[in-house]
Parts: C-alpha cells; structure tokens; sequence
C-alpha cells in the first residue's frame, strides 16, 4: 500500500511539475531532440510519448492573459506546433492526419479556453496580418513547412520568423525552380490575399530568389505525415517517392491499376506454351486498417508445336481452339474474362503499418471445355502476407510469405476426378530510389508447388511435383504525377525437363488521392 501511495504520489508531482514549465522548455527538452531536418522522428519520440503527451497540459494551464503580445504569439506558435505532433503520437502510426477524424476542428484548451486547431490558426494567430506565420506553423504533412527546431522565444520572435521564413522559402517543398519555372507550395494559393503579390513578398525574404518573367504553377499538396521514417505513398513530395505494396490507403483513396504478365515456356525442342494474364484491378480505402479490391482477370493462351507457336504468339488472342492434323493435337488458342476476384487487406498490428494480410478469392467464369485450358475451372483462394523493411532513405526490402489452393472442386475432397495445385511461393524484392520518380528493383522468387491429380472417383492420387523458381530485374517510373508505370522481366526455372521459360511483366497505376 506504502508503494502504491509513493508512486501515485510521485506521479502526480511529476505531472505538476510538467504543467509548471513553459511551453518553450517542454518544446526544446522533449520535441526539438526527435526533429531532423524539418521533420519529425515518430519512431524515436516513442521513448518520449508519456512526457510530450504530458505537454497539453502546460498549454492547457498557460495563463495567457498575464502574457505580453510577442508572449502571447510565441506561445500560440509553440502550442500548435506541439499540438499537432501530440495528436498525431496519440493515434500513431497513421499515414496522414487526412486520416484522423476532425483533425483541425476538434476542440482543445488552449491558455485556459476552448479553440480548436482551424481556430487558433485563423483567428488567434491571423496570419493575415502576418504571412510569415503561414512558414512557421507546421500542419503535420509533407508539403509543410519545415518544423522550427526549437521553440519560438518572445524576446527576439521577429528575427526568429524572418529567419525560419527565409528557410522555408529555399526548401523545395515551398518553392522549387527550374530555368524560368517556379512551383509553388499551395499555401500561397489557398492564402493568396494574405500574401498580396506572392513574387514580392517571396523576394523581400530572398532577394532575386524569383527571376523577373518567370511563370509560376502551384504544386499539388502532400498530406503524407512529415515523419522522417516516412514510408508512404502519396504523391506530390519533393522527397523521394516510394510506393509500399505493404501499406493500406485512407478512406476514399483508391488506386486503379492494370498489371501485365506475359509467361512463355519451351520444353524440349518442339512444344511452346503461352500465357497472357492482364489483372484490372480497383482498390478502395475503407480505412486506414482496412481496403477493399476487386480484380478483373484476362487470359489469352496458345501451346502447341513450336513451328505453330511462336513465343508471343498469345498476344494474337487466338480463339479457334483445337487445332488437329493427322489425329494429333498441333495446337491450341483461346482467350477470355477467366475470373472475378475480390480481395481484402488489412493491418493486423496497429504499431506495424509495414505489414499487411491480403486474403482473395478467384471466382471462375470462363473454362475451356474444348480440350484446353484457359484458367482454373473451380474457385482458387490465395492468402498473403505483405512486410516492408526500409533500409535507408534510398533503399528498402520488401518480403512477401503465401499459402495458395487453386482449382478448389471436387477432387480436393475426392469425390470426383480432377486436378488441384498447393503451393507457398516466397519472395523477396530489394528497391533503390535513385530519385523521387524512379524505384529499381531486383526480385528472388522461390514458390514449392505440388499438383494432385485425382482418377478412378477419387481413389487414386498422383502428387506432382511442380515448384519453380524466379530471378527478375525491374522498374517502377512515375510518368505523370498520378501516374507509374512498372517493366518487369524474369527469368523461370521450373521443375519440368528441358524447360526454358520467362516472364514479361508490364504494369500501370493511377493514384486517387
């Protein structure tokens, strides 16, 4: 009972004594340390949460009446600076505070009263009457500002703005130029009469900083958390631009995508076989812990003797099906919608936004009946697991566990003769960012595959052992700010004899943000 009292007790006067600092001593002993560059290390101020959370606090008990008015400012800056952090530690990790409901508008107590973030913006601080404050108070995104590295201090907050105003202004995610083109930040759009001429003012800061006769354009906004472990995917930034298989979109985000695997294998000398499969696929953000897709799977095949079929030849989407000289099957091409698949991923660990569980099922609609397949005539499920490592601001590692059962009919319960195929395909891609554009990769595939081919009403089963192997090399490049475009080529080993097999793979995505 004794230790009991002595810890409530001593927890309570470390909370007093928190509340009876000043909001500057807690920003620069407690915030300032996990900032690097303009940006904040979520990860690291972990170690610190209990005593930044505790931060509210000193802002809410701040007798701002006894302040003076560069007191009062000063204060306001550092208290939603601060404020914005907490929030975000509060629900972290999350990728936005897009994601976070009422960000800007629920309410907190600030000196004493109750304002919410928007207000004490808008109305508290009124950067209209000063524009430097749009370049000081940092909304917890990408194309934010850079964040003060230490508190606002009232003695000398004037030097103390131009200073920080000069440093964002030659931060690219403000103002960025190139020849006689100037991108600006949307802050000087959406508060285009606080700043009155947007030339004129940037200039009085950074003399010449805008040459005479140059155009200007307002760049797209990124709300991608300003966190310096930042992994996500939105575009916009003038930070590299990385795109994590892993990580789920936020609600009403989508991505629209068409991915293009084209797989031809000769075995022997004389039999080719082709497989074009284009997966249209729409993803939706539900949450940030929950998306939905749905898949909409095209396949074109031809195999058949190689003096027939020629290693592309499934591009012509032949639809004649059998071809038969001399009693023996020479050749084979059919194409179609082969399947509708839904899918769902999720985030199975709050603190891991890295990993990811995809589950989908394939709903067949199209079996070739005629003495050739086309895709599995029974339902497939595939179940996968989605783990984003990063290794540096350039580079990362990305791993991908399965467990598949394709052709799931009758012949898995053994009530019917057929065929069905397990397999637990392992992958593992390393990525480089050569710039904010451009992801290279290179891809390690192992996938054990066994395939059950079931006669005689079930009662006799032959296990085939069907593994194959992968090593490919490709690239990811954003051709339009919306838009990437991903090439991809391996090389298949499989476990048949005398086989000689490749992919080519050509995908295409567009982000809804």
């Amino acid at each position: 009972m004794y230790r009991r009292n002595l810890l409530i007790f001593l927890l309570i006067g470390y909370a007093l004594s928190i509340q009876s600092q000043s909001i500057e001593t807690l920003y620069d002993r407690w915030i300032s340390p996990h900032i690097v560059e303009g940006l904040f290390n979520y990860e690291s101020a972990h170690q610190d949460r209990d005593s930044i959370l505790s931060i509210k606090g000193s802002i809410a008990s701040a007798n701002v009446t006894s302040y003076g008015q560069d007191e009062v400012k000063s204060f306001y800056i550092n208290a939603y600076n601060a404020l914005v952090i907490i929030k975000v530690l509060e629900a972290y990790p999350v990728r936005s505070v897009q994601d976070m409901t009422r960000f800007f508008t629920s309410t907190e107590n600030i000196g004493g009263m109750p304002m919410t973030l928007d207000q004490l913006e808008k109305i508290w601080l009124a950067p209209d009457q000063d524009p430097r404050l749009h370049m000081v108070l940092v909304c917890g995104a990408l194309s934010c500002p850079p964040l003060p590295p230490a508190s606002i201090k009232a003695e000398n907050i004037n030097e103390q703005l131009d200073e920080l105003t000069r440093n964002a202004l030659n931060n690219p995610a403000i103002l960025n130029i190139r020849e006689d083109k100037v991108s600006l930040s949307q802050i000087f759009n959406w508060y285009t009469f606080d700043f009155g001429n947007e030339i004129e003012w940037i200039n009085s800061f950074v003399p010449g900083k805008i040459p005479t006769g140059a155009s200007t354009e307002y760049k797209d906004y990124n709300w991608a958390l300003n966190d310096i472990n930042n992994t996500a995917s939105i575009i916009g930034s003038d930070q590299d631009i990385r795109y994590f298989t892993s990580y789920l979109y936020g609600p009403g985000q989508y991505e629209l995508s068409m991915f293009n695997n084209y797989f031809t294998e000769l075995r022997g000398e004389n039999f080719r076989s082709n497989f074009f499969t284009s997966f249209l696929r729409y993803t939706h953000g539900y949450s940030k812990k929950v998306n939905f897709a749905v898949d909409i799977k095209w396949r074109s095949v031809s195999f058949g003797d190689s003096d027939r079929i020629s290693m592309f030849d499934a591009l012509s989407h032949g639809n004649e099906g059998q071809t038969v000289i001399d009693d023996r099957e020479v050749s084979f091409r059919k194409f179609g919608v082969s399947a509708i698949i839904p899918r769902v991923k999720y985030q199975p660990i709050n603190t891991r936004p890295n990993l990811s569980i995809q589950h989908s099922i394939a709903i067949p609609t199209n079996y070739g009946t005629d003495g050739g397949f086309l895709d599995w005539g029974s339902p497939s499920i595939y179940n996968d697991v989605f783990y984003d490592i990063t290794v540096n601001s350039k580079s990362s590692i990305f791993l991908q566990a399965s467990v598949w059962l394709e052709n799931i009919g009758g012949a898995l319960f053994r009530q019917s003769d057929g065929y069905y195929q397990f397999s637990t395909p392992l992958t593992f891609i390393y990525q480089y960012f050569p710039s904010r554009k451009t992801t290279l990769y290179a891809l390690v595939n192992a996938a054990p595959q066994w395939g059950y081919s079931v006669s005689d009403g079930g009662s006799d089963v032959t296990v085939v052992n069907d593994a194959y192997q992968q090593l490919g090399l490709g690239i990811k490049q954003y051709i339009t700010e919306e838009t990437q475009l991903e090439l991809l080529y391996t090389k298949f080993f499989t476990a048949r004899a005398n086989s000689s097999a490749a992919t080519f793979n050509v995908g295409v995505r567009y982000f809804g943000w």
